[in-house]
């Protein structure tokens, strides 16, 4: 495959990510809406049964990257049209899994719903009028019991898992009203020990070398910690802008893994969500939170080339558009076992930044060279430092030292 490397504007990547959207939200949306996902979704040669989990996991992974479009009004005219087709889909695809009588629906028996409920917390936080105040008081009552359920069906694993619980109970908290604080403080608390420094969080008590840092842990602390508003419990010590100054030490070293040629290091596990190994790039760029040595015409130039590479190659959509199994290509033995053609949806959180409007600076600023790309064609960079004296110590962590 052969993938051109020259800098585009932002209006054709802004294209380009339209065209990813249409194409990856089309065959799940418009299936889950007729209320026939569940045997839509391929089942991949060598993994005999499809997805108990997928109905929930395909629309809400999904949603979660392309809800700030949803709720957005900007764009053109063929983008506004495309939103005015997906947004009923949308809404109509979330009350398919949590209604029992639908045989779409994702019941918490088995549990790991607490994930699906999580993306789906997610998008309805970043796109509340769209997928939330639009609904029926009985379905919004219908889908916060799922949600409730779901979170509280099991206990939480002890890594990255805690803080799907926290962010779930964190959208019932703006939305309801009714959540358990204990596991949003819990999340943040552990996580807070959890802290390696430099950017980077263990996953549970070891280090994982892998995109968790990415997929989850940086931007789920953050959403969380909007979702509440911060709390006066979650503001001593400034832990909220140590969150920021930590996620964004983390982006900064996720740009500078991108190679000149717009690679990034196969390791790790979950690698088959390809460009959703970006999400923190994604996610900061479209809060308008991206580190002040991270100009946004640069990240996009990053963010666009690293998609391009992993999303055009052949094989990465199956004959009837969906998604399949693999890094660059159809690579079914990259899958986990926990991993299914649903699973894979999660790579829509590249699309993040078309929440933001065309005129942005994400979207207007000239593209740059991303640093990897400068360092190795001579050009200056800038010199890389760590972030340190950032972590709390374990007394301070402490009931009745910190008044979580």
């Amino acid at each position: 495959m052969s993938v051109s490397l020259n800098l585009t504007t932002g209006t054709e990547d802004r294209a380009y990510f339209l065209s990813l959207l249409e194409r990856l939200a089309e065959p799940v949306l418009t299936a889950a809406a007729d209320r026939s996902l569940r045997g839509a979704l391929p089942v991949p040669p060598g993994r005999e049964l499809p997805s108990y989990f997928g109905p929930a996991e395909a629309v809400t992974r999904l949603l979660a990257g392309i809800s700030p479009w949803l709720e957005s009004d900007a764009g053109d005219s063929r983008e506004r049209c495309l939103r005015e087709k997906l947004r009923p889909l949308a809404k109509v695809a979330i009350t398919g899994f949590t209604d029992p009588r639908c045989p779409d629906f994702v019941g918490n028996e088995k549990g790991h719903t607490h994930i699906e409920a999580a993306y789906l917390g997610q998008a309805l936080l970043q796109a509340p009028g769209t997928l939330w105040e639009s609904q029926t008081p009985e379905h919004q009552t219908q889908i916060a019991a799922w949600m409730r359920a779901a979170g509280r069906a099991q206990a939480p694993v002890f890594n990255n898992h805690l803080l799907f619980h926290s962010l779930l109970e964190a959208a019932l908290a703006r939305f309801t009203g009714d959540w358990d604080r204990l596991r949003v403080d819990y999340a943040l608390r552990q996580h807070e020990q959890w802290y390696a420094g430099d950017g980077w969080y263990l996953d549970g008590p070891e280090f994982h070398q892998d995109y968790y840092n990415s997929f989850v842990i940086h931007a789920f602390l953050l959403e969380t910690l909007r979702a509440v508003d911060g709390g006066p419990e979650w503001d001593h010590h400034d832990f909220t802008k140590r969150m920021l100054a930590r996620a964004q030490r983390h982006a900064v070293c996720l740009e500078r893994l991108i190679s000149p040629e717009a690679t990034i290091p196969v390791v790790g596990r979950s690698i088959v969500y390809r460009a959703g190994t970006l999400t923190l790039l994604a996610y900061l760029a479209l809060n308008q939170q991206l580190p002040g040595s991270l100009p946004p015409g640069q990240v996009r130039a990053a963010c666009a080339a690293v998609t391009r590479r992993l999303m055009e190659a052949p094989g990465v959509f199956d004959q009837q558009g969906w998604l399949q199994i693999g890094w660059c290509g159809a690579q079914d033995d990259l899958g986990e076992p926990y991993i299914a053609v649903s699973s894979l949806y999660l790579a829509a959180n590249i699309l993040l930044p078309l929440g933001l409007p065309p005129e942005a600076p994400f979207w207007s600023e000239p593209a740059q060279p991303w640093t990897s790309r400068r360092a190795y064609s001579g050009q200056p960079i800038p010199r890389d430092h760590s972030l340190s004296g950032d972590v709390l110590s374990t007394s301070q962590l402490q009931w009745g030292t910190v008044s979580w």
